[in-house]
């Protein structure tokens, strides 16, 4: 019988004892206003943007002393118990594998960043008649339009497919960081459309 503490649930025992734990931490940002220790998960097709949720993963940063606005970025704690494997690099099922080799790559910190901030940016929530698309599922739908050559299809995100438009080319160099491959001499890849 394991003696480690049990966080989230009360003491039932005479295991009163100090101890040091680990914790599963990742950086993430606010899709809406959270507070320190508010329970949040992950938003549809995202691995770093969270909000109030029907299925949490863990908690705002509970040493805060301040809310956390949209947009801004802080230390998601995941639940204990959740996270599959642990070598101070962890994997959780809610988000996707991380390849070692790049993890510390500035360009690929750079790439994902600006997957970030478009999503957030173009995602803005007082358009809720427009299905957000997060940086997951941006990701995926990039892979799927450079394999086949098709469109991405952003469905009724009018918003979002004008930005894409707009920036093509910053969207695909950033792509091909992440995915490690190598797009057109033009900078270009498939274009865009939507459903309006």
């Amino acid at each position: 019988m394991s003696t480690d503490p049990k966080f989230g649930q009360l003491i039932e025992d005479d295991s009163r004892g100090r101890d040091a734990v680990h914790v599963a931490v990742v950086p993430v940002t606010a899709d809406c206003t959270v507070f320190p220790g508010q329970h949040v998960g992950l938003q549809p097709g995202s691995d770093d943007c969270v909000c109030w949720s029907d299925n949490p993963i863990g908690i705002v940063d509970p040493f805060l002393k301040h809310r956390v606005e949209r947009g801004d970025w802080f230390w998601l704690f995941l639940y204990p118990g959740t996270i599959t494997s642990l070598r101070h690099m962890w994997s959780h099922p809610a988000f996707p594998a991380v390849d070692t080799s790049v993890i510390d790559d500035p360009r690929v910190l750079a790439a994902r960043r600006w997957f970030t901030d478009f999503c957030w940016r173009y995602n803005a929530s007082e358009r809720c008649y427009e299905y957000p698309i997060g940086v997951a599922q941006l990701l995926d739908l990039g892979r799927e339009a450079f394999k086949s050559g098709n469109w991405i299809e952003c469905g009724n995100n009018q918003t979002m497919c004008e930005a894409l438009r707009e920036q093509s080319q910053e969207f695909w160099r950033n792509w091909s960081i992440i995915e490690g491959v190598e797009v057109p001499a033009s900078g270009d890849g498939p274009g865009f459309s939507c459903s309006c």
